[in-house]
């Protein structure tokens, strides 16, 4: 699940030569989460809208 306030981070490694997602947890993480992160897509041409409502929303989710 996306959110600005995440309790995990994504990440890239290599393994075995071939690309692979990670998520890595920021914190621990409790019984029946939800496991959350910002996905940070990269800049694109047209914004795509967030609709969470947090107080610290960047507005897009790119």
């Amino acid at each position: 699940m996306f959110t600005f306030q995440p309790n995990c981070y994504a990440k890239v490694i290599t393994v075995d030569g071939q690309k692979k997602i990670v998520i890595y947890s920021r914190r621990d993480i409790n019984v029946n989460e939800e496991i959350t992160y910002d996905y940070k897509f990269p800049i694109e041409d047209e914004k795509i809208p967030c609709l969470c409502g947090a107080s610290t929303c960047r507005g897009t989710l790119n």
